[in-house]
């Protein structure tokens, strides 16, 4: 399929398909060509990509609006972060969770919100039994580090696998059916002082 030019110099978007024409023998004679004009149906998808490119905008200046208040309502920085939670759990994420690093250089879970009510208690086990080891090479520790957003686009089992100390974690984590996840990092005094994980599931 592709762009087409009529004879009167004219765009189309057209599907060609070419076929071979064979004798009673099965001998080549020639070729036949057939063009479907398919211009208002790429128009009709170009349509639907235009709104859905300008709804995701409209919804991402939204987010924006909304979280700028809530980072503005209060002095509490915890209620705050927790505040941030609700605001992203579920029209942005599936499950959210917020970790700070302490005066004592130790990574510390301030909130944990789940779409799914049943799944809330399997969330915040996950995250307060096994705390994070800040010299881990990936995730949360490698943010840390790097005070730089991580994309896991596809958290396949295996990676899940990798990610987890034990049987019991991988349990859980294969549970919750987690899908993809982004940790965006929380800058403070011009250092990252901790990380926010949103993460979608299946």
């Amino acid at each position: 399929e592709g762009w087409r030019v009529r004879k009167d110099g004219s765009r189309f978007w057209a599907n060609v398909v070419i076929s071979a024409v064979r004798d009673a023998n099965g001998g080549l004679v020639g070729f036949s060509k057939v063009t479907r004009d398919l211009t208002e149906r790429k128009r009709a998808e170009e349509e639907r990509v235009r709104l859905a490119v300008a709804e995701a905008s409209q919804q991402r200046l939204q987010f924006l609006a909304e979280a700028s208040a809530v980072l503005f309502s209060s002095l509490d920085y915890e209620a705050t972060l927790d505040s941030l939670g609700k605001l992203l759990v579920p029209e942005y994420a599936d499950w959210c969770s917020v970790q700070l690093v302490d005066e004592r250089g130790e990574i510390r879970l301030v909130t944990v919100r789940h779409g799914d009510p049943e799944k809330m208690d399997l969330a915040r086990q996950l995250e307060r039994r096994w705390p994070v080891d800040l010299n881990g090479d990936v995730g949360v520790p490698k943010v840390l580090r790097t005070g730089r957003a991580e994309l896991y686009e596809e958290l396949s089992d295996d990676v899940l696998a990798s990610a987890t100390v034990d049987e019991e974690q991988l349990r859980i984590a294969r549970e919750l059916r987690l899908q993809s996840a982004l940790l965006v990092p929380i800058v403070g005094r011009r250092q990252t002082i901790g990380v926010l994980d949103r993460k979608r599931v299946v």
